[in-house]
């Protein structure tokens, strides 16, 4: 029992750091080339156009 409640705290700890990773990579993304709404400035304030 402990150690099925053990192996469950450690699925949703990976998880949880790999949910993290793939959000700091999708920001790093979007940074470079901003997607509607992913972006935290208004939209004409970011793009040099």
């Amino acid at each position: 029992m402990d150690r099925e409640v053990g192996s469950i705290i450690v699925g949703i700890f990976l998880c949880f750091v790999f949910y993290r990773l793939l959000m700091k990579v999708r920001s790093r993304t979007s940074q470079s080339a901003p997607r509607k709404g992913s972006y935290p400035c208004p939209p004409g304030s970011c793009n040099p156009s």
